[in-house]
């Protein structure tokens, strides 16, 4: 990707946002054939029940929604997408995926500082769990 932005890149990110150790999964495989790139959980076991976030990469930007849409047996409520040189914050739901926002790839520093506490696993998953 020209603008540096992949789902690798938001590792450090991540885990200022609090998911250390072993929270945070690189090429995490689940289901029968699917791979998300990263997938951040509140605890272990890594599985359905404990995902928060996901982020992908997707080269094109007509697919992004089938792709969020893909990870919906993951369990993750919060899908993180890199395309186009831009990051897009999806909410998996009952009815699909909803797109929340998207930031620029120079603004990804800014969006984790603003969202660092509504992205962090305790509450993703105290929302998750409530839902």
């Amino acid at each position: 990707m020209t603008s540096g932005l992949a789902a690798a890149s938001l590792k450090p990110y991540l885990r200022h946002c609090g998911y250390g150790g072993g929270l945070l999964r690189p090429n995490f495989r689940f289901g029968d054939d699917h791979q998300a790139p990263l997938v951040g959980f509140a605890h272990e076991p890594a599985d359905a029940r404990s995902a928060c976030i996901a982020a992908l990469d997707c080269s094109d930007e007509r697919e992004v929604q089938a792709l969020v849409t893909t990870m919906r047996p993951l369990g993750a409520p919060v899908v993180l997408v890199c395309a186009g040189g831009r990051l897009q914050w999806w909410k998996q739901g009952h009815a699909g995926p909803t797109l929340l926002i998207t930031y620029p790839a120079s603004d990804v520093p800014r969006f984790f500082a603003e969202k660092k506490k509504e992205l962090s696993p305790e509450v993703v998953y105290r929302a998750k769990t409530w839902a």
